[in-house]
C-alpha cells in the first residue's frame, strides 16, 4: 500500500537542522494537524535518528545554482541586489497565486479547503530553497506517492515562487515564537529578525555532518527507527526487508 508519510531517505537535503529536530520532538507544535505522532524521543534518540537518515541520503544529491545574496536577509542587501530580488519575488507571488496553492495548503492555519498538503505558514525555517525549487518541478521525483500536483512552470517561474515562499513574512513564524521570548528579552539580546538563510543552511549542513560522523549514533538511530516501526509510515532505505513482501 502507498505509506501515508513522504521518503526520509534524503530528508536531510530538506530540511533545516533545528526544523527537523523540534519536529520529530513534537510533531503538533509544528503543525496542529499533523498526522506524524509523538513518539516521545529524549534529545540524544533524536539526534541518533538524524544521525542515520543523514546516513542514508544520497551524496551527490542534485545542486540548483542562486546567487549567493539571495541566502541574505533584505538588510543586507545593495540598491541592484535588491532590485533582482523583487523581480524574482513579484514573479514568484503571481506564480502562486495563479497556481492556486492555498486550495491545498493553509498558511499559519487559514485557507486549504482541500486540506491535503502541509502548513506552509513556517516553510522558511523549514526547507532550503534548493530542495523547494526541485520538489516544486518534479514533485513525484522525489515523493511518488505526494498528491503535489506538477506545475508547467518555466526556470524563472520557479525561481521566483521559490523566492516568495522564503522571502514573505506570512512564511515566517513570528520572532517570540521562534526564539521563545517576549519582545522585551529579544531587545536586550539584540534579535531583531530570524536567521539568514545563509546561516541556517551552514549550521545544517555542519551539524548533519557531524552527526553522520558517529558512527554508534547512526547505529543506535537505525535501532530506534526500527523498534518504532516508521518504517511503516517512510520509505527508509536500509530498512525495507522489514515489511511483508505486497501481494501480488
Amino acid at each position: 500500500r502507498p505509506k501515508n508519510g513522504p521518503t526520509l531517505n534524503n530528508v536531510t537535503h530538506k530540511v533545516n537542522i533545528d526544523w527537523i529536530k523540534k519536529w520529530i520532538a513534537d510533531p503538533k507544535g509544528h503543525d496542529t494537524k499533523a498526522r506524524m505522532p509523538n513518539l516521545r524521543l529524549t534529545e540524544e534518540e533524536i539526534e541518533a535518528v538524524i544521525a542515520y537518515l543523514t546516513s542514508i541520503a544520497d551524496p551527490d544529491f542534485p545542486q540548483i545554482g542562486f546567487d549567493d545574496f539571495l541566502l541574505k536577509p533584505d538588510s543586507e542587501f545593495d540598491d541592484e541586489q535588491y532590485s533582482k530580488m523583487d523581480n524574482l519575488f513579484k514573479i514568484g507571488k503571481a506564480a502562486f497565486s495563479a497556481s492556486r496553492c492555498v486550495l491545498c495548503h493553509r498558511v499559519d492555519e487559514e485557507f486549504g479547503d482541500v486540506e491535503v498538503g502541509p502548513d506552509l505558514g513556517k516553510i522558511y525555517i523549514k526547507v532550503n530553497r534548493n530542495w523547494l525549487y526541485q520538489w516544486i518541478k518534479e514533485p513525484q521525483s522525489y515523493f511518488a506517492n505526494t498528491q503535489m500536483s506538477k506545475f508547467r512552470l518555466d526556470d524563472e517561474q520557479l525561481r521566483g515562487l521559490v523566492e516568495f515562499l522564503m522571502r514573505d513574512e506570512q512564511f515566517k513564524p513570528e520572532l517570540e515564537k521562534y526564539y521563545g521570548m517576549t519582545l522585551d528579552e529579544l531587545d536586550e539580546k539584540g534579535l531583531y529578525e530570524l536567521p539568514g538563510e545563509g546561516e541556517m543552511l551552514k549550521e545544517s549542513k555542519e551539524a548533519f555532518e557531524a552527526l553522520k560522523a558517529n558512527s554508534e549514533l547512526v547505529a543506535k538511530g537505525k535501532q530506534i527507527i526500527t523498534l518504532r516501526r516508521c518504517f511503516v509510515c517512510h520509505d527508509i532505505k536500509g530498512l525495507e526487508d522489514l515489511l511483508p513482501p505486497q501481494k501480488t
